[in-house]
């Protein structure tokens, strides 16, 4: 049985028509040849992009920036420069502030208290008038320093006088006329500084005055005693040296036109200032 199910198998076999395994091969090597041609396509695109990506990287392409008619390489803008931080720094104004306007008691307070070495004031009092010339009714404050050894009572005094200097003395007549050991000389600026020294007067025990080459005279006086309290003068201390006196009669910050800052200043601190006697 077995022997001529194999040989039917065999006729049947025999009897059918062979596959077209030609026209298959020929489909297959043509469908090989299109898939590599669209490969080789794939490919050339991605190089042909990769390209042009590392030459707008290295150049630059002027259309990015907004620039289609650059005729030279291109720059990649940098970010510009904040409009606050100028290159050129502006010119300084002096302050509004520190400009001079015409001095009040209250300013040349504020001004006097400024200039005075560190301690604890109080007592202040004011007066008389910016107009003053000759030494009369001139622009007056007082006050009380303590630098920690005592109260001792200083006035100072701001006037204009034109009265000359002659041999580096000062003529004014307003400068302690009759006062004892009364000594002038002239500072590098051209400015005379006066100094007596009066020791049984406890109210003039040292006067100061700088009588300036614009005519504004300041005098200070450093007393040994304090203000009259009505049955009289209370033990003081001499609140200030010579040289220190000097110097603060000398600051430039007391006259007779001050800071606008001091005269509003002194406006604020000493509304109601107490009238110097």
């Amino acid at each position: 049985m077995t022997d001529d199910f194999r040989t039917r198998l065999e006729r049947e076999l025999a009897a059918l028509d062979a596959p077209p395994l030609g026209d298959l091969a020929r489909h297959s090597l043509a469908e090989g040849r299109r898939l590599r041609a669209v490969r080789r396509r794939y490919q050339a695109g991605i190089a042909a992009a990769a390209g042009l990506v590392l030459i707008a990287t290295v150049v630059g392409i002027p259309m990015l920036w907004g620039s289609s008619t650059a005729s030279g390489p291109v720059v990649v803008p940098q970010p510009a420069a904040s409009r606050s931080t100028p290159s050129v720094a502006p010119s300084v104004k002096p302050s509004p502030d520190e400009a001079r306007v015409e001095a009040t008691p209250e300013g040349l307070l504020a001004a006097f208290l400024e200039v005075l070495p560190d301690g604890k004031t109080s007592h202040y009092a004011g007066g008389g008038t910016a107009a003053s010339t000759g030494g009369a009714n001139p622009l007056s404050v007082r006050a009380y320093l303590d630098t920690g050894r005592g109260p001792g009572m200083l006035r100072l005094e701001v006037w204009t006088d034109d009265s000359p200097v002659e041999g580096g003395q000062a003529t004014s007549p307003a400068l302690g006329d009759g006062l004892p050991a009364m000594t002038s000389w002239t500072q590098d600026d051209g400015d005379v500084v006066t100094v007596s020294r009066t020791p049984d007067n406890c109210i003039q025990s040292l006067m100061v005055w700088v009588q300036r080459r614009d005519g504004i005279v300041v005098g200070l006086t450093v007393s040994s005693c304090l203000a009259f309290d009505g049955q009289h003068n209370p033990a003081g201390r001499l609140a200030l040296t010579e040289k220190q006196a000097v110097k603060v009669a000398d600051d430039d910050r007391l006259g007779l036109r001050l800071s606008r800052r001091l005269v509003k200043e002194g406006a604020t601190r000493f509304p109601d200032l107490p009238t110097v006697g």
